[in-house]
């Protein structure tokens, strides 16, 4: 049993040295530019320790994405829990993602910032979007219309842009004032879901055809 807990404890070390040996590189050069040569020189272990975790440099890179991503969808799920719903207000949301963004600013800022940070945004706009589409209190029927499906895109691509302007210094305001800043144009936080949803019900009717107009792809 010790040598098993001696087995996991040097595991867990691999992977750390793995993952902060990655950061350093990443901070150094562009994602694609990093060999599995240079993260086992920089971590000090062997090419056979890198390989009893990661397929490649790529896997390694798509597992740390994916575990950013695995976070927030869990700020998100609580968001579904708090009484306003995450529609109408997702200020709880956006107040735990910026304490963690925050708190791992380093990997954040390559993650947004960098050449390859197009598909860490589109995954984690495409999260935003979907968990809005799963809020259990909205009619299925508003939840099918244009109206609604350009709000959440709207709303999920305002919040990850906030991040992406703000790591990059476009503004040099403190990443919660950024966000308090982005709410209050949109009115979220003054918003009641009925009214939301209300809003979305007239713009549905106010279109030709009572809201069936295609697609430009269908024009």
């Amino acid at each position: 049993m010790a040598e098993g807990r001696a087995e996991y404890r040097s595991s867990l070390r691999s992977k750390r040295l793995i993952r902060e040996a990655f950061y350093e590189l990443l901070a150094e050069k562009d994602r694609s530019r990093i060999t599995v040569t240079d993260i086992v020189n920089r971590a000090d272990i062997s090419r056979r320790t890198f390989y009893a975790h990661h397929r490649d440099v790529r896997a390694l890179a798509e597992l740390l994405e994916d575990e950013a991503i695995d976070k927030i969808v869990e700020f998100v799920s609580e968001g579904h829990k708090h009484p306003a719903g995450l529609f109408p207000e997702p200020a709880p949301l956006v107040g735990k993602m910026t304490a963690y963004i925050e708190s791992n600013l380093s990997y954040f800022r390559i993650l947004l910032s960098d050449d390859n940070s197009e598909s860490f945004a589109r995954k984690l706009k495409n999260v935003l979007v979907e968990n809005v589409q799963q809020d259990g209190e909205i009619p299925p029927e508003i939840k099918a219309t244009p109206s609604f499906a350009i709000s959440a895109h709207f709303i999920a691509g305002g919040i990850v842009n906030v991040f992406q302007a703000w790591i990059r210094g476009d503004v040099e305001v403190s990443l919660s004032d950024h966000l308090q800043t982005f709410l209050a144009l949109m009115r979220i936080p003054k918003m009641g879901k009925e009214e939301a949803l209300n809003r979305i019900v007239a713009l549905e009717s106010s279109r030709p055809n009572g809201g069936q107009t295609g697609g430009a792809a269908q024009r």
